[in-house]
């Protein structure tokens, strides 16, 4: 996609399902593409920042500053996925980072506030509330290797999180980071905002994902980090790339409380018209009340959120009787209530359920909502029976709870296959179709 025509389509594709979530990588992409922004001839190329890296690095290695690294491989061209644009380079992350490492390992002392430990769970979304990062124990030595400073990027290494990153920007207090975590110290002579766009793109996900696949616990550590692809370009344009993403996350961000703004506002809709269909009495009242809903469908229930409500809805309509039309003809509940109490009382003598206690009658203060003439309020176990007191004595189907599932049924991989001595205690029941469990 050529950025003119995200631009003038920006608002266009956000309403798309998850359209801002897209639309931020889509942006991220571009970015670290070379795509986002025009590039400048004048500008110095990438070639020639690398050398000063590269030079400042040695430098710092013979002054004892930072630790002699193995080389990293050249990338080969084969190994490139897409074309640079001129004057920038493809690099590996190492080659423009002084060090990449491992965080400090210790418990955390809530009780102690000289030296705060930033761990995984500080972090969320970009931010960190220092005031609740808590301190640690820590001797001089082992703070001067593991103090946080500014630009300094870090790195979930493991679990769920694996791969998320944080730059710090903001720094108020000493801190040292925790051991899940990784850190990355960007090159004083790149943009560390240009490589935290790098570290959120899509290109970036893809290679931490290639990286922990296969592994029983998701997790990436330093060599894989250093090895990871990205282009570099020119400082300028770097610069004028992070004030671009700037603008487009911060026209995303409006877009997306506006969206929400809307959710909020077609969900309040969605629950006054359905609360209003729910309340009506006469008919004339539900006629109108769905007329409104019908009217106003589309725009109610092209948010997937709202169709829940209405599911809810139409069940509580059928159960109180507001669904169908009432038929006149049709054999009052009464008659059928009294069919279900022989049947009972026949099963009863017939030894095959077990007799109970009469349920009490239903006050009229119980009854929660009016229902039709010929209906009539029951308890449950007033029209629902015990079968099934033989335990198991055949090889048999157990339905256990964690086969059960809420909208769809019964999961056929979580239903074993069982012999009778193999039953578990809680196997007490046999079951038949037209059972409910």
């Amino acid at each position: 996609m050529k950025p003119e025509i995200l631009f003038d389509n920006f608002e266009v594709l956000t309403e798309a399902p998850n359209g801002v979530q897209k639309l931020r990588e889509l942006i991220l992409q571009l970015a670290i593409s070379g795509k986002l922004v025009p590039q400048n001839l004048n500008n110095e190329p990438a070639s020639e920042l690398l050398k000063r890296i590269h030079a400042t690095k040695r430098n710092s290695i013979a002054k004892k500053k930072l630790k002699k690294e193995e080389l990293l491989a050249s990338i080969p061209s084969n190994g490139i996925p897409y074309k640079a644009p001129n004057g920038w380079e493809w690099v590996r992350l190492g080659d423009i980072s002084e060090r990449i490492h491992y965080g400090y390992t210790a418990s955390a002392d809530p009780l102690s506030t000289a030296i705060r430990m930033l761990r995984i769970t500080d972090i969320q979304d970009n931010q960190v509330n220092w005031s609740t990062v808590p301190g640690c124990q820590i001797d001089e030595i082992e703070f001067s290797k593991y103090e946080l400073h500014q630009n300094d990027i870090l790195i979930t290494r493991t679990g769920g999180t694996i791969g998320k990153t944080f730059l710090v920007e903001d720094l108020p207090l000493k801190a040292v980071f925790a051991s899940y975590l990784i850190r990355v110290v960007p090159s004083p002579l790149l943009s560390a905002r240009f490589l935290k766009l790098f570290l959120e793109s899509p290109f970036y996900w893809d290679q931490i994902r290639a990286n922990s696949a296969g592994t029983g616990q998701p997790n990436v550590n330093g060599v894989a980090l250093s090895n990871l692809k990205l282009t570099l370009p020119p400082l300028e344009e770097q610069r004028r790339i992070v004030a671009r993403v700037d603008q487009l996350m911060a026209l995303c961000d409006e877009l997306e409380a506006r969206q929400q703004k809307k959710r909020e506002t077609r969900a309040h809709l969605n629950s006054a018209a359905l609360d209003r269909l729910l309340a009506a009495r006469a008919p004339g009242e539900f006629a109108e009340g769905w007329r409104r809903i019908s009217d106003n469908f589309d725009l109610l229930y092209d948010a997937p959120e709202n169709v829940g409500a209405l599911r809810q809805a139409i069940l509580q309509l059928a159960v109180m009787g507001k669904l169908v039309e009432q038929d006149e003809r049709d054999e009052p509940a009464s008659v059928l209530l009294e069919k279900i109490k022989a049947e009972k009382e026949q099963l009863i003598k017939d030894k095959k359920i077990n007799n109970v206690r009469a349920l009490q009658t239903i006050d009229a203060d119980e009854i929660p909502y009016n229902l039709p003439r010929k209906w009539k309020w029951v308890h449950l176990g007033d029209v629902c029976h015990d079968w099934g007191q033989k335990k198991p004595d055949v090889e048999f189907t157990y339905i256990d709870v964690s086969a059960i599932d809420k909208e769809h049924g019964i999961i056929s991989e979580d239903v074993k296959i069982l012999k009778p001595n193999e039953a578990p205690s809680r196997a007490r029941k046999i079951v038949s179709k037209g059972t409910i469990i």
